[in-house]
């Protein structure tokens, strides 16, 4: 199906998907997701479900001719299972969904429920949609309501909690994980840690990076990062096990394991919020923010408080921590109560911001550029950590890294705000920079900037003047194309602000066509209230352009 077109394809696929709806394949969707990215493929789909459905729900017994054949020609057919409406219908929902109709999609995910209330793989289709339509709420109630249909199943409880924690419903998340915990009425998290549930760690960080609870979030990265340190230490032990049991295949496989482990997905995923965050609270400081113990885990809202709702938030902490005391004594009365209870001296985090932002950045930074060079982020970070302490080699070094990942590509849309950055604010013309330094950047810089090979820039002003040969590139892309992804926009926009140029006249008429993402739409939307506020009519036409996408979407 791959490398048919047309009515060869659709007779293929016509053969495929009566066969699996007969037997109620869940996952049909899923199988056959990658042939949307093929040109005219989705049309040929939608046509063939919607004679499925024209068919069943008018005859309640078969699919219709198959393609190329009449009615008459069939003669007498096999009546189909009831089954085959009901995910016919799911089919359909997951196609709408995908297409991006967010009011088909659950027309038929009503449909289907309607024929067969029992199925929970229809309550997760319903759950789904509204995860894309950008109704996050909605979707952790679905969620939470297929895992009350089926209470032992372990996936359908993760599906819950990640729903919850995209909410940011730390505590209701928790406790929903902790069921299949050993322990499931601990107050605490503890069994997860021991778990090594790295999922679980970086979902609650980033929720509490979303809540600005920096203390909180940074603890939940922490533990990941432990983890991995245990999983190196580990190997030491398996060292002397494998050279006396002579397991030299396992042995082998082990140290490639541990060549690569700090570039596993979950390791990347907490450094790269990690940093983030240390950044953000470095850049608190140079703006003369105090980092309080109220703001440092998004307590601010105590100041918000009337004194009424003060004093029983006291009172609540207070019974909180004679709680915790009486669980010690306890403990420590019985003597033979097995295993102590580890004790965290330091639940919120609140030690990890005594530490300098920018040091602890640099540390994680180095890791990622050791182990997971391959991945631009990490040299996107690179640069934003080095560039906050003004060291311009290892930003250039950031720098052509990513324009040799991009093949060499100067428009590829994570290189052009950094290079803008570089070119225009950082501080290229200071007196106190050495001559060999100011040597380097303006040779290794000139390839980038389109300069032929073996060339240098003479001095700044040549290289600003190859810079905005560049930045009118992106400009030009930007304008000339309604078609960009979001990112692309998002980050041109940088480019050109970082240039010094305004994009307000564009940002005016900017109405993107094409497909869209929902995070990207945040980010953006993000971005220009920051940069215009919620008031301007910039932030208002977009917005009116991503409900038009997304209907469902929450915009705060």
């Amino acid at each position: 199906m791959y490398f048919l077109t047309g009515e060869r394809f659709q007779k293929r696929l016509d053969e495929y998907l009566r066969s699996r709806m007969r037997k109620g394949v869940p996952s049909l969707f899923r199988m056959m997701r990658p042939l949307y990215f093929q040109d005219g493929k989705p049309e040929l789909v939608e046509q063939l479900l919607m004679q499925y459905l024209k068919h069943l729900e008018e005859d309640l017994s078969w699919f219709g001719p198959p393609v190329g054949e009449t009615a008459e020609s069939c003669g007498e057919v096999d009546e189909e299972p009831p089954s085959s409406y009901l995910f016919a219908c799911m089919v359909a929902a997951d196609h709408y969904d995908f297409m991006g109709e967010t009011n088909k999609a659950l027309e038929y995910a009503n449909k289907a429920i309607e024929h067969t209330p029992t199925l929970v793989e229809i309550y997760a289709c319903k759950a789904r949609i509204y995860k894309h339509a950008g109704d996050l709420e909605e979707s952790a109630k679905w969620f939470d309501e297929v895992r009350q249909m089926d209470l032992a199943d372990r996936f359908l409880n993760t599906q819950c909690v990640r729903a919850l924690l995209r909410v940011d419903d730390v505590q209701t998340g928790m406790e929903k994980a902790l069921l299949f915990s050993k322990e499931p009425d601990s107050p605490e998290a503890a069994n997860l840690h021991d778990m090594q549930c790295m999922w679980y760690e970086s979902a609650v960080g980033r929720s509490y990076h979303r809540q600005r609870k920096y203390g909180k979030a940074l603890k939940q990265f922490s533990e990941t990062f432990k983890h991995f340190n245990d999983i190196a230490e580990d190997q030491f032990d398996f060292h002397n096990y494998c050279l006396r049991k002579t397991t030299l295949k396992a042995y082998v496989a082990m140290l490639r394991m541990q060549e690569r482990l700090y570039s596993h997905k979950f390791y990347r995923r907490a450094a790269k919020d990690a940093i983030r965050i240390y950044m953000e609270l470095h850049d608190m400081k140079q703006r003369g923010e105090k980092i309080t113990s109220s703001t440092k885990n998004g307590a601010s809202e105590e100041a918000e408080m009337s004194a009424e709702e003060k004093r029983k938030l006291k009172h609540k902490k207070r019974r909180e921590a004679k709680k915790v005391e009486e669980e010690k004594a306890a403990q420590a009365a019985s003597g033979t109560g097995g295993k102590p209870k580890k004790v965290d001296d330091d639940p919120d985090g609140e030690k990890l911001l005594e530490k300098e932002p920018v040091e602890e950045a640099v540390k994680l930074v180095k890791q990622l550029v050791l182990y997971a060079s391959q991945d631009a982020a990490t040299h996107v970070l690179t640069y934003d950590v080095f560039s906050r302490q003004g060291r311009l080699l290892h930003c250039l070094q950031a720098l052509l890294s990513l324009w040799n990942m991009s093949n060499q590509d100067v428009l590829h849309y994570k290189l052009i705000c950094p290079l803008a950055h570089f070119c225009f604010v950082a501080d290229l013309g200071s007196d106190s920079m050495p001559s060999a330094v100011r040597e380097v950047i303006f040779s290794e810089l000139a390839p980038v900037l389109g300069e032929p090979a073996g060339t240098a820039f003479a001095d700044l002003a040549a290289l600003r003047t190859a810079a905005n040969r560049f930045v009118d590139s992106v400009e030009k892309r930007l304008k000339e194309s309604n078609t960009l992804p979001i990112i692309v926009v998002l980050y041109s926009l940088k480019c050109l602000k970082h240039a010094g140029r305004d994009c307000k006249a564009f940002l005016e008429e900017f109405w993107p066509e094409g497909a869209f993402a929902l995070k990207e739409c945040n980010k953006l939307l993000a971005y220009l209230a920051a940069e215009y506020g919620k008031e301007s009519e910039i932030w208002l036409r977009f917005k009116k352009r991503c409900l038009e996408i997304f209907p469902l979407m929450i915009i705060n």
